[in-house]
């Protein structure tokens, strides 16, 4: 059996800004609030310090000091040469070093070049 793609056995340096802190040892995942389960999944998926790190509407259910952490670790995650895709549809949260930006317009995907203006447009 092969070795599972994106399983590096270097533990990730990078801070878990997902960290369940302030909860009891004891408590259990169920009993989270949809923002603490949101914290929570996310740190499992970087865990393992994955070169691809996959997120769909990762904003959703946080804070906003939760989602200031969410976007300085993407963007920390992003800097050490790992690629972050990410959908969403808050179009101005979590946009700091992005290289592209793809959009799905009536059923295509488009890149869009100057994405800056791209997003004024849906604000």
């Amino acid at each position: 059996m092969g070795k599972p793609i994106g399983n590096n056995p270097q533990p990730s340096k990078t801070p878990c800004a997902a960290s369940t802190s302030g909860t009891a040892p004891t408590t259990t995942a169920r009993t989270f609030s949809r923002g603490m389960t949101q914290r929570l999944t996310i740190a499992r998926a970087i865990l393992h310090n994955p070169p691809l790190l996959l997120l769909d509407e990762p904003y959703t259910g946080l804070d906003q000091a939760s989602a200031q952490s969410l976007s300085a670790l993407l963007r920390e995650v992003a800097l050490s040469g790992r690629a972050v895709v990410m959908t969403t549809h808050e179009l101005g949260r979590g946009l700091d070093g992005v290289t592209r930006f793809m959009q799905v317009e009536q059923g295509k995907l488009n890149e869009i070049s100057n994405w800056q203006l791209a997003i004024g447009d849906h604000k």
